[in-house]
């Protein structure tokens, strides 16, 4: 499923800490802006139109099993990046918001219409961008059921090949993680099994 959502892409607030009372406590804030003249946080409106365009597009049940979420947010050209007589290309954004931050704020509005649970997303594609003269600012939302199997997965395969590659030889596997003890190893089988080396043990003895 692909649709188009015509906001101004807006991340998650941070988490914040307070006291109530004699205890402390953690929320995140749904407004913004001095006291007397709070209005609500972006993020919120941003979510809102999320979960709108999306029923728009043709509401379906939350998808169960895997996820895989695209999206491209595009932000408005600063001023002095406008031009009349010259190509106005997209580039890379990398103001505020965070991009995790804004990843969080379209999973959080799509939970309960596009999937049950956020965990269910684990595949993407995301880029922050500032629009191109022909552009229309706003976020680009792709969302494709995978299968459970993502051995082939080429970008999968190429990340992890790429990765081990220039990494040290003890590198962590699933079947068991070796870990570094001075100058030798010792490797943990799962559940918090660990077997130091045959050195480490008679040096103990």
């Amino acid at each position: 499923m692909n649709f188009y959502v015509p906001c101004l892409p807006a991340g998650m607030p941070r988490v914040r800490a307070t006291n109530r009372g004699k205890h402390a406590a953690v929320y995140t804030p749904t407004t913004i802006g001095p006291k007397g003249a709070r209005r609500p946080h972006p993020a919120i409106e941003c979510k809102a139109q999320i979960r709108a365009a999306f029923a728009a597009a043709g509401m379906w049940m939350p998808l169960q099993g895997p996820v895989r979420v695209d999206w491209v947010a595009l932000f408005p050209r600063p001023s002095n990046k406008v031009w009349k007589s010259k190509p106005m290309k997209r580039y890379q954004h990398t103001g505020s918001p965070d991009r995790d931050n804004l990843d969080k704020t379209i999973l959080d509005a799509l939970k309960d219409l596009a999937w049950r649970d956020d965990a269910q997303v684990c595949f993407g594609y995301t880029a922050k961008l500032v629009a191109g003269g022909d552009d229309q600012i706003g976020i680009y939302i792709r969302i494709v059921p995978i299968s459970v199997e993502s051995e082939g997965d080429p970008q999968v395969t190429g990340i992890i090949a790429s990765a081990s590659r220039s990494s040290p030889s003890t590198v962590p596997h699933a079947a068991g993680l070796t870990l570094p003890v001075g100058e030798s190893t010792s490797t943990c089988h799962g559940a918090g099994r660990c077997s130091a080396p045959a050195s480490a043990q008679s040096d103990a003895d």
